[in-house]
């Protein structure tokens, strides 16, 4: 397998090392070999994503030993975007517009008394008292409510952004979630999606190649909007407990009702809805995937289909100079009867009764002799037996 990896990298392509690279590649079967190409081209994506946020966040002078063991450790692109999360130059988000309208000093205020960190207290005494001084007139934070919506747009993304709260949910989306499927706005009569009007499955079961036709099914109708897909959300009550948990362990701490409304928020809002356009990739992946798959083996049949038909075949091997050839004679259902060694050259009467009664026992309607140094030579001889015995045979040049 190193050796086949090595070849890879070399840039041999898979057809190549399948057909003329068994003894370097352990035998591998070309469908292998592709599986392996896969899992090389996703390794070397995976590394390219490591090293990109190792220098973008290094750049910011914020990479910690921490972050850089667990980028590191992490071969999963799903989960080094979670990573990045925090560190992403973020577009004019509500976020953002907050942060540079001078809010984010309040959101920081907040959290820290909520997680019973030491910070510089900000003048008054009641959260709108502590709020009033960031007032901006003729903008959106042009009172004290709209101030505080601006506090909760920051903090909604900084919990959202937290790598083990979107790894729960991550987990629980894929593991305990359905993809409900309802009729959509444009269904159609007698539309071939009713059979999904009231549907539900398990992602788990729509995950295994077996499904990826319904899945695929389900897709369409909804790009049609034939089909509306929502997923059932499992488990919400304890996960919004684990969210409110994270972002404000000290529920009596002012503001705290203000973090506690963004947890929800952040949950509801945003990840959920990144896990659950998450599990959409995936499932559009391996359901795509295996359609190729499953197309690819049909051609392969279809193409390695004996072109005769079933018919009964001498496949012969010119061999060498000076050295016999190898017959192998092959029923009309594929299956090797004899493989037998006949030196051409040397041939006694009795050696070629030989061969005309084999062609006879097993009815062999066609001879194929593979290209070659002597193809044409040991074509040729063969014909040369056939007319002296009065048979016609076809004897068809093939590749090996």
């Amino acid at each position: 397998m190193l050796e086949a990896l090595s070849q890879m990298e070399a840039g041999v392509p898979v057809p190549y090392l399948a057909f003329y690279g068994a003894d370097s590649t352990g035998g591998l079967k070309s469908s292998e070999l592709y599986r392996l190409e896969d899992a090389r081209e996703e390794w070397k994506e995976i590394s390219r994503k490591q090293q990109h946020l190792l220098t973008e966040i290094t750049t910011q002078g914020k990479l910690s030993d921490e972050l850089k063991t667990a980028i590191e450790r992490s071969s999963d692109l799903d989960r080094l975007e979670d990573l990045y999360a925090p560190f992403k130059l973020k577009r004019q988000t509500l976020g953002v517009q907050a942060r540079d309208a001078g809010l984010g000093a309040l959101a920081d205020y907040l959290w820290n008394k909520a997680h019973g960190i030491e910070t510089a207290e900000l003048p008054g005494e009641t959260l709108a008292e502590k709020a009033a001084p960031f007032v901006k007139a003729e903008t959106k934070y042009a009172d004290v409510d709209g101030v505080l919506k601006g506090v909760q747009d920051i903090l909604v993304e900084r919990i959202a952004e937290s790598f083990e709260l979107r790894s729960l949910v991550r987990s629980t989306v894929f593991r305990r979630s359905k993809i409900r499927a309802a009729k959509g706005s444009k269904a159609k009569p007698n539309s071939k999606y009713s059979k999904f009007f009231e549907y539900q499955e398990p992602i788990g079961s729509l995950k295994k190649p077996a499904s990826s036709h319904r899945y695929l099914a389900m897709r369409k109708g909804w790009m049609e909007d034939e089909l509306v897909l929502s997923f059932e959300r499992p488990d919400e009550g304890v996960l919004l407990e684990k969210f409110e948990e994270f972002a404000a362990p000290n529920k009596e701490a002012l503001g705290a009702e203000v973090l506690v409304n963004a947890a929800r928020l952040a949950l509801k809002g945003s990840v959920f809805t990144v896990m659950e356009n998450e599990a959409h990739r995936h499932l559009k992946e391996e359901a795509e995937k295996h359609v190729v798959e499953t197309l690819s083996e049909n051609l392969r049949k279809k193409l390695l289909r004996p072109g005769l038909g079933r018919k009964a075949v001498m496949g012969i091997d010119p061999g060498s100079a000076n050295q016999p050839c190898s017959l192998a004679l092959v029923d009309g259902d594929g299956k090797m009867v004899v493989n037998i060694q006949f030196k051409l050259e040397e041939a006694t009467d009795t050696g070629k009764a030989e061969f005309l009664a084999s062609l006879e026992n097993l009815k062999i309607e066609a001879i194929a002799v593979a290209h070659g140094p002597r193809g044409k030579e040991v074509r040729e001889g063969f014909r040369k037996i056939l007319e002296d015995a009065k048979k016609t045979l076809p004897i068809i040049a093939v590749h090996e």
